[in-house]
């Protein structure tokens, strides 16, 4: 059920992808459509696209030399849509030894509830520094 009195508190829906956006329009908007046909003010839907230019990395002179770093971003929780951390973390220690110095930086908040799941992956990240033995 959509609620459009709190909907039309809103100016603007802000999609952070097509993807999302796609999904915007099979779920919501048939719902919105009808609530605006009776009359009600609702937000407009935007794609957000990233506030920065794409870099050309083909054109660096020494693709090596950068390393290998990958930023995995997304919130800390169990479950379905989960961004699978530890699975990361354990691909990255195969990777390291393999030969090379790869990088994971793990970035997003905390999910309320999931305090279990972030101290997991905080101690499989120390558990792979060295600094700690396996319970």
């Amino acid at each position: 059920r959509v609620d459009s009195q709190f909907l039309s508190t809103f100016d603007v829906v802000a999609l952070n992808s097509a993807y999302s956006f796609k999904w915007w329009e099979a779920y919501a908007a048939p719902a919105l459509d009808s609530l605006r046909a009776r009359g009600a003010l609702l937000p407009v839907p935007h794609v957000l696209y990233p506030p920065v230019a794409a870099l050309d990395l083909a054109a660096e002179d020494d693709a090596a030399a950068r390393g290998q770093n990958v930023l995995l971003v997304g919130r800390f929780f169990r479950g379905r849509q989960s961004k699978r951390h530890l699975e990361a973390l354990d691909a990255f220690a195969d990777l390291r030894s393999r030969g090379g110095e790869p990088r994971l930086y793990l970035v997003g908040a905390s999910m309320p509830g999931h305090d279990d799941y972030v101290e997991a992956v905080r101690a499989r990240v120390e558990l792979q520094r060295g600094n700690s033995l396996p319970s």
